[in-house]
């Protein structure tokens, strides 16, 4: 800490980033809540007194987001359709606290690190960035370290119970070294291949399917921050080469256990498509011969004789044809906000006798073994209506706006680099929440706008000719 002090010897914004920086790696590595809110407090009120102590005028302070007025202007957009939805809520006073937890503490803390990144020098926001790319790469570590010590075929880092929402921190990690291979060269080449396998090693270990699709995702994008000749040849040669590799282990797939025989399920996702959501656990041998929940009795009373499906993705595809059937009751209605409040809210949707219900029940009867809906896009749409959603677009296609125009602007090495890191996260990001809720767990919704913060933070800038590091 002393040697630190003496390289950046403004010590007060110095502490403040380590401890903001701290406390957004312990949100997100399993540690409990409250250590990582009193890091970031820390870090806020050291902050909050060095501005005071410096020039800055608090008078114009909400000058300092007009720059994104109109991305809090969408996302106030979102809050209002949530708040329209505790009408058609299964209970006003837990839909109202979720509003506060998932989307008025996200909004604060995103503007929080909007406006800390916007207003420190270039030497202060480097040195940010670092310390955070170090923080990140903390997580394939750790997940690697479960994957070989505990002999986990489905590994997380640092105790984390929710195996596939953990998967955005090796996302992160991902297009992190995506990023680097991209940019970097010289000496520094064999750290960002290095990094690449870690992150992708990290990703194996964690064992979800959906990551395949990010990953196929993210090495997509990145070619397009590529500054190489012929680049618009180069990249729909990659994008067929990618889709090559993606129908062959489609068909390599078929000698792989179920959980990984795409092929099959492929082959008959029509023929279950077909039945009415709650009839779907005809096709699901854990409902007849393992009886590790009970299911709908319009499912039958045995295994359906033409085959099986694979029992988490038929899990899935009745989740999504619930939703999608009440969402076409009335495509307009916020149906309740907040997705794992959707066993309860579908039932005010439909009666508890209806067959739109998923199969997968508990013991008692009640939907809960997936209590929701595996789908952020579709359980965006359940929970605030097509209005809702369209300002969820909206939102995020102002940030990709920012960033992009940014980067047209920008000479600074650091933060293009980094802005292209984010872009390339946020299109795994997107493919993966198509198959899981991962915004509806405090620790990544929160670590997920505070890097949206971050990043518009970063694309609002004036560069500051004083350092204040």
């Amino acid at each position: 800490m002393s040697v630190l002090l003496k390289i950046f010897p403004n010590k007060i914004i110095s502490l403040s980033i380590l401890f903001l920086v701290a406390g957004f790696f312990m949100i997100g590595a399993n540690i409990p809540d409250r250590f990582g809110a009193i890091f970031l407090l820390v870090g806020g009120l050291l902050y909050a007194y060095y501005i005071y102590k410096s020039d800055f005028n608090f008078r114009t302070i909400l000058r300092e987001f007009y720059p994104i007025w109109f991305w809090i202007l969408s996302y106030l957009g979102v809050v209002f359709m949530a708040l329209v939805s505790v009408h058609f809520a299964f209970d006003t006073q837990a839909t109202l606290k979720a509003i506060g937890l998932f989307l008025i503490l996200p909004l604060i803390l995103s503007l929080f690190f909007y406006f800390v990144i916007k207003n420190l020098s270039q030497k202060a926001l480097r040195f940010f960035l670092i310390l955070l790319g170090g923080m990140i790469f903390f997580h394939p570590l750790a997940t690697i370290y479960d994957y070989f010590i505990n002999h986990s075929d489905r590994a997380t880092g640092f105790g984390e119970a929710l195996i596939i929402p953990y998967g955005m921190f090796l996302i992160l990690s991902f297009a992190l070294g995506m990023t680097m291979v991209v940019y970097l060269s010289g000496k520094w080449r064999f750290f960002s291949y290095v990094a690449f396998g870690i992150s992708l090693l990290a990703i194996y270990a964690n064992g979800t399917r959906a990551l395949i699709l990010s990953v196929a995702t993210m090495i997509f994008v990145a070619l397009f921050f590529l500054h190489i000749k012929y680049k618009k040849i180069i990249i729909p040669i990659v994008f067929v080469f990618l889709t090559g590799i993606g129908i062959g282990v489609i068909f390599l797939s078929s000698h792989f256990s179920d959980r990984f025989n795409f092929k099959k399920m492929l082959e008959h996702i029509s023929v279950v498509w077909h039945y009415a959501p709650s009839e779907m656990g005809r096709f699901d041998k854990r409902c007849f011969i393992n009886y590790l929940y009970k299911c709908s009795e319009y499912s039958g009373d045995k295994l359906d004789q033409r085959f099986s499906f694979e029992s988490n993705a038929l899990g899935r595809l009745s989740l999504w044809k619930s939703a999608l059937l009440a969402i076409a009751e009335n495509p307009f209605r916020p149906n309740g906000f907040y997705s794992r409040f959707f066993d309860k809210n579908i039932l005010n949707v439909f009666k508890s006798s209806s067959n739109n219900h998923p199969y997968a029940l508990n013991h008692s009867g009640k939907i809960s073994f997936y209590d929701h809906i595996h789908n952020m896009p579709l359980s965006f749409i359940f929970e605030l209506g097509i209005v809702g959603f369209l300002f969820i677009i909206i939102n995020f296609c102002c940030m990709i706006r920012h960033f992009t125009s940014y980067l047209r602007q920008t000479n600074d090495f650091y933060e293009t680099f980094f802005i292209s890191f984010f872009i390339i996260f946020l299109s795994g990001f997107i493919i993966s929440m198509f198959f899981d809720s991962m915004l509806s767990f405090f620790n990544f919704n929160s670590s997920f706008f505070i890097l949206c913060g971050i990043f518009l933070g970063i694309s609002c800038r004036k560069f500051k000719e004083k350092n204040v590091l």
